[in-house]
Order: structure tokens, then sequence, then C-alpha cells
């Protein structure tokens, strides 16, 4: 399996093309959608959020629509995932 992604969004104030492709990019990976990860954010969210992939994407709208780059994690953090305000998004699985 491939251990890292790149995919280029086109719009990336489209808040819906990016939760398709950051939803496509995890169910590449991960079929547990109840996986708990940390979200953080390198600007505007001083706090870091706890949640499932699942209610991750059905809140994304109000996290993307913040001017910085979203960083994602899981709870052992063997993956880490970035949206970034420049139109990407990045994953990376840790070497096991």
């Amino acid at each position: 399996m491939k251990r890292s992604v790149d995919i280029k969004i086109d719009n990336i104030n489209s808040t819906s093309e990016v939760k398709n492709k950051f939803k496509d990019m995890m169910e590449h990976f991960f079929s547990d959608k109840t996986t708990l990860i940390t979200v953080v954010g390198d600007n505007a969210m001083d706090f870091a959020l706890r949640m499932s992939i699942n209610s991750f994407y059905e809140n994304m709208e109000l996290i993307l629509v913040l001017p910085q780059h979203v960083y994602i994690t899981s709870e052992n953090f063997d993956w880490c995932a970035c949206i970034s305000m420049e139109g990407y998004i990045s994953c990376g699985l840790a070497e096991k």
C-alpha cells in the first residue's frame, strides 16, 4: 500500500470539493469511521478537537472556514493528514 497521498484541490473555497476528496482519501486508508482523531489548526484555532472521523466529516465546513492549515492525526499517531490553505490535502502513514 502507498504510504502517502497528495491531492490538489481545484477550488479550495469549495468546502464540498475538499470534503469529498478528503473523505475519498480517508476511505482509501481506513474502514472504521468511528476511529477517534485529533484536529488542530496552525493559527485561528487555539485548541484541539477530538472526534470520530464521521464527526469530522459532518463538521468540516465549520472548521475549514477558518484561515489556517488543518492537521488531523489518529490517537496513536500512526498517520497524519493536512488540509492546506493553498489547496492541497496530504496524508502520510507511519512506518510499522
